[in-house]
């Protein structure tokens, strides 16, 4: 089972040279969350992770609709790739980008 952490910094290595903008616009966004989930003592196991608890960190840090739908999507982004790596086998998050 992956970690998190090692997931998105495996993700953002990847895209950084083919896909820069995006890297800077998703990084601030995943590193937040895993510090929320870092100080909340919480599973770091990436199959852990989902809608419900996002959704829980955006009412307690007050994220706008727009920058919860932006971390739902950069984690969509995560998983689409440990995806791509044989680490999970669905993407919970697969909505946020498919829309």
């Amino acid at each position: 089972m992956q970690d998190l952490d090692v997931a998105i910094d495996d993700y953002l290595h990847t895209i950084v040279r083919s896909q820069p903008w995006i890297k800077k616009q998703e990084e601030a966004a995943l590193l937040a969350f895993s510090e929320w989930l870092y100080d909340q003592q919480l599973s770091r196991a990436l199959t852990t992770v989902g809608p419900e608890l996002t959704a829980r960190y955006a009412t307690v840090a007050g994220l706008s609709v727009a920058d919860h739908e932006a971390l739902d999507r950069a984690l969509g982004h995560v998983f689409a790739w440990a995806q791509y790596q044989h680490e999970v086998t669905a993407n919970p998050f697969l909505a946020a980008i498919s829309a």
